[in-house]
């Protein structure tokens, strides 16, 4: 049996005996008589055997009239009180001395005797009391006594009285000394005693501690240090030895102070507590508790620290916790909005984008699903809300989902299920504190409320009590009825087997205002309003901290402790989920391995947001790891990245525009220049031919074409007459005219067709189309995407793309995930037309959509038959970040309509379709760090298309008709037959005239053949006036009249070729 007697409460001193069973573990309040002492507080004790009989003596202490100087002993066996009486030199009004008992006497040593002045208050006397001879007597030498000290412990050992340090009002601070006295010494005389270590006056030293001698050791237990204050470590000296020897059983376990309403969550296989009330006074301070050692740790987060609160909800999942509302210290409720960062250890107050905010309110119930955070009920200053709310972290956005739940409740308890379709709302208090203990939900789907379980008996109505939802089945503990009666009743709803009841045992205390959660198969449960069996001390929390055990209500018919999520099942019971894994679901025996391009350096993870992408500069092409490697120096590896990759091959700008018309004139000249090479060559072979062989050039008479154009002669008689010449010249005829026939059709057959293209105002042009429309098909590459991307082969029911101000779609989409964890969305919109300021949004709302680097490709049919207008650009997030958030990325793009126009059956007489061009730079939408994922949400990609005000116009025309075509050939023909029949007039004339001209000189050199003068005199004056190609020239030595005859004879020659 453990005992404790008196102290102070919050009534002021009290005198009553409690004893606790060691084996019920139950407490009992003793029955006691004789002497009782008056109710102090710091009296000085002992426990003793005398006789054989058990003795607990106690003198001394604080009462509700001052302090006491009565040594009051109690026979435990028979619990009589008895006050001795107080003959001889006694103490006087000692408080927090040192009492001890040796060989039928007892000792005292130290205290403050409040009713004396000041500078003589400290006691460092040594007093006996002879339990025989009933008499106190002062003993000892006082130039060889103790450090004046209080609150100290004492231990009797081998007939030496050991005083331990203590607090001194003398010195004002704590004695590090430790003095002893030998008992059986008549001088008393006190000595300092050595121990072993001396390290202990600075990780020891205190006073107000709790002590127990067990033979050789005295044992002490928390107190208070100037340095670290209140303490509750447990040390072990022993006396029994020289020097003094101690040992630290229990290291300093730091915690948080006793509180009620405040909160707890379970982050990353850890607990956290913030805020609450402590006798009235709000508190913010954040508390981390490790299951695994059983360590309490206080922390000292950065940034926006919420202002002091209780009554506030929470709701945590990953790494991240968030707190809403409650009421300050002023007693203003409060509807402000707190996330807390476990990784970066971080505050940051939220500031919602819109403006529809819950109303300020306490006693809400929130739980954190992510992305949403949901919010019911509390109280607010227009009454109890039955309102539900959410929050979304990705839109930062708070929305009304509902107003209209069967109940309005403060107090309430709340949960989402697994898959995030339903919330559970369980219990609460109504107007007036009337407790309901009801179980209602909320269909996410169908948007309607649902009443599951009514209360069968009033006991179930109960509020402010331990309720949690663990797989199927929703466990409450305690609580209260109307704010007064406390319960201390088990009892769970299995969500599977009709909503059952299902009572278990009653605990032997009172869960009020309590914060708590589940982790593995046990129940956390910290603080809250301490209460007696019939009532409620609401000003009064208690600092208790449990851990309930759910397996011990497991029977072979149900089990509400399956292992919680971010745990598995193993054979040795639940397991945290190890780096690299997680597990969101309760009782799995597995946890889940995170993605390669991802890790996760954390221990008990329970989503799979905490697999964050690989940093810039590093991979993992493995599944299931807790850290990423370093990439190569000549690869490059975005956020995300499961293998290295040239740059080149991530990131990259390409284009395709319509290539112009591209005319034949070259081909058409290369080939005119040919046949005209080919025909010059032809005719230069023909006319060799003519000169040379006589027999050819006598049968050109044969083809003459011009036989009746030969009557040269002025006053002859017209006939057809064929010659050589005419025959020379008919062949030149048809070589030069195939010439001309061939030229014009060859280009008329490749080189006839005309471009041109104008660029005009849309006004202009809108009389040729009602509207300009094209196939247009926009590929979204998402670089390292951290999601799906698709399912069995389909795009994932979480993509959304949204389009506006473009008309007529039909469209489709598809997508596709490559080996590089690249995510490709290929979305098709056939015969759209885009107005001004279109645009493409595209949303993906996996838990992990995010990216690092984004690649558009925007590609429309042009109007250019077969030809397309494509642009290509893309965009990587700044370093160790990626593309997540509320904010899209955007992409501009400028769309300038193009119409084409033909005269030709190649292609349609009229197409449309536009011209793709990159308007501006690409926008960074929100970036965020790979730790936030917990607490972002959503991929978002708006492609702006831009409408141009002016449209392109293309038209394909021929250059020229068949009719030209054919009055061309003949006005080419007939022009060169003419020019043919010409040359030949002009060559027979020529020949003609020199043929009469020879003629007659010959005649005149005939008549002078008498007289060489007149030849003379006719040569050099006839010849010279003659403008003759064929000269004859004078001299001493010449026979003119040989001359002339060769003369003769050349012409006569040349003459006789076309005759």
């Amino acid at each position: 049996m453990f005992y404790t007697f008196g102290g102070r409460s919050l009534k002021g001193a009290q005198n009553d005996l409690w004893g606790f069973n060691l084996n019920t573990m139950q407490w009992n309040e003793i029955s006691v008589s004789g002497d009782i002492p008056a109710p102090r507080t710091l009296p000085a004790f002992t426990k003793y055997k005398q006789n054989g009989k058990l003795k607990f003596a106690i003198y001394g202490g604080i009462g509700l009239d001052g302090d006491e100087d009565s040594l009051v002993i109690l026979d435990v066996a028979n619990m009589e009180w008895t006050l001795m009486p107080a003959s001889g030199n006694t103490p006087g009004r000692l408080t927090s001395a040192s009492l001890q008992y040796f060989d039928g006497m007892l000792y005292l040593a130290g205290g403050v005797d409040d009713s004396i002045p000041i500078n003589f208050r400290y006691n460092d006397e040594f007093y006996q009391y002879d339990l025989t001879k009933k008499y106190w007597k002062k003993i000892g030498n006082p130039s060889h006594t103790y450090t004046h000290r209080s609150l100290a412990g004492s231990i009797v050992y081998d007939e030496n009285f050991y005083l331990f340090f203590g607090w001194s009002d003398k010195l004002g601070r704590d004695v590090s000394e430790i003095s002893k006295v030998n008992l059986n010494d008549i001088n008393y005389e006190w000595i300092s005693v050595p121990v072993l270590d001396n390290s202990y006056s600075v990780t020891l030293l205190r006073d107000s501690y709790s002590f127990i001698s067990v033979n050789s050791s005295l044992f002490i237990f928390a107190g208070y240090n100037m340095t670290s204050g209140n303490l509750n470590d447990l040390a072990q000296f022993s006396v029994s030895g020289f020097p003094i020897t101690y040992d630290c059983l229990s290291e300093l376990y730091t915690g948080p102070s006793a509180r009620s309403h405040h909160v707890m969550q379970v982050i990353e296989g850890n607990i956290y507590i913030f805020g609450g009330d402590a006798k009235g006074s709000k508190l913010n301070d954040l508390w981390v508790f490790d299951p695994e050692t059983e360590v309490w740790e206080i922390l000292f987060p950065d940034g926006d620290v919420p202002t002091p609160r209780s009554h506030h909800s929470s709701g945590a999942q990953g790494n991240v916790m968030y707190i809403f509302g409650g009421i300050d210290q002023s007693g203003v409720l409060l509807n402000d909005l707190y996330q807390f960062d476990a990784t970066s250890n971080v505050w940051k107050v939220i500031k919602s984008s819109n403006l529809n905010l819950p109303s300020a309110r306490y006693s809400t119930c929130a739980v954190y699903s992510i992305p949403i955070l949901y919010i019911f009920g509390g109280m607010t200053t227009a009454g109890v809300s039955n309102e539900l709310w959410s929050y979304n972290c990705g839109l930062n956005t708070f929305s009304l989902i509902s107003s209209d739940a069967p109940y309005r409740l403060y107090y309430p308890r709340c949960a989402v299920d697994t898959s995030a379709t339903t919330f559970f709302v369980l219990n609460g208090d109504a107007e007036r504190q009337e407790s309901i203990g009801v179980l209602f939900s909320f269909n996410f789907s169908s948007k309607n409320w649902k009443i599951l379980k009514q209360p069968e008996t009033p006991k179930r109505n109960k509020s402010d009590g331990v309720a949690i939802l663990i797989g199927d089945f929703v466990m409450y503990i305690g609580g209260h009825q109307w704010g007064t009666d406390p319960i201390s009743s088990v009892y769970a709803i299995d969500l599977s087997n009709s909503f059952q009841y299902i009572d278990y045992p009653s605990t032997p205390m009172h869960f009020i205002g309590s914060a708590f959660a589940y982790y593995k198969t046990d129940l956390y449960v910290h603080g809250g309003v301490s209460s007696t069996k019939s009532f409620i001390r609401i000003s009064i929390p208690v600092v208790n901290f449990y851990k309930i055990s759910l397996k011990q209500f497991c029977t072979n018919e149900s089990c509400p402790a399956p292992c919680s999520p971010g745990t598995y099942e193993s054979m040795n019971g639940c397991k945290p989920c190890e780096k690299g894994t997680y597990n969101h679901e309760f009782g799995k025996p597995v946890c889940y391995d995170c993605n390669p391009g991802t890790y996760n350096p954390n221990i008990g993870s329970n989503t799979v947001r905490e697999c964050f992408p690989c940093k810039e500069g590093k991979f993992n092409n493995l599944v299931g790891q807790s850290k990423c490697k370093k990439c190569s120096l000549n690869d490059y590896c975005p956020s995300g990245s499961s293998s290295p990759q040239e740059l080149s091959d991530i990131l990259s700008y390409t284009w395709q525009q319509p290539i112009n018309y591209k005319e034949h004139s070259k081909e058409a000249s290369d080939m005119n220049k040919k046949y005209v090479y080919t025909c010059i060559a032809l005719f230069s072979i023909f006319t060799a031919l003519t000169v040379l062989l006589r027999g050819f050039r006598n049968k050109l008479k044969v083809i003459d074409f011009y036989s009746k154009y030969h009557n040269i002669e002025h006053n002859s008689i017209l006939k057809s007459t064929k010659n050589r010449l005419g025959g020379y010249f008919t062949v030149a005829f048809f070589i030069g005219a195939s010439w001309f026939i061939y030229g014009n059709i060859s280009t008329y057959v490749i080189d006839n067709i005309a471009e041109t293209k104008a660029l005009l105002p849309l006004a202009a042009v809108w009389y040729k189309a009602s509207s300009l429309n094209g196939n247009i098909t926009l590929i979204v590459t998402l670089i390292r995407y951290g999601g799906n991307c698709t399912n069995n082969g389909t795009c994932i029911e979480n993509l959304k793309i949204d389009s506006n101000k473009i008309f007529n779609p039909y469209t489709s989409k598809s997508c596709y995930m490559d080996t590089n964890n690249n995510c490709i969305i290929t979305y098709l919109c056939n015969n759209c037309e885009v107005w001004t300021e279109a645009e493409i949004n595209i949303s993906l709302q996996e838990p992990l959509s995010y990216c690092a680097g984004i690649l558009v490709n925007l590609t429309s049919t042009s109007s250019i038959p077969n030809e397309i207008s494509s642009e290509q650009i893309g965009v990587m997030t700044d370093s160790n970040k990626i593309f997540r958030g509320l904010d899209p990325t955007i992409f501009y793009f400028i769309m300038t309509p193009s119409i084409f126009q033909s005269v030709f059956s190649l292609w349609p007489d009229k197409l449309y379709g536009y011209y793709v061009g990159i308007s501006a730079n690409p926008v960074k939408g929100s970036q965020s760090y790979a730790y936030e994922l917990p607490f972002s949400s959503d991929l978002n990609i708006k492609i702006v298309m831009d409408k141009n005000e002016f449209c392109l116009n293309t038209t394909r025309s021929a250059k020229q008709t068949m009719l030209i075509l054919v009055s061309a050939l003949l006005g080419a023909v007939f022009g060169w037959k003419g020019a043919m029949k010409g040359a030949m007039h002009y060559l027979e004339k020529c020949t003609l005239f020199f043929s009469k001209k020879i003629h007659q000189k010959i005649h005149l050199l005939k008549m002078a053949s008498a007289n060489k003068h007149l030849i003379h005199i006719f040569n050099s004056k006839i010849v010279s006036k003659e403008a003759h190609p064929y000269s004859i020239e004078e001299s001493e030595e010449n026979d003119g009249l040989r001359s002339i005859e060769l003369l003769f004879e050349s012409y006569s020659s040349q003459h006789q070729l076309f005759q």
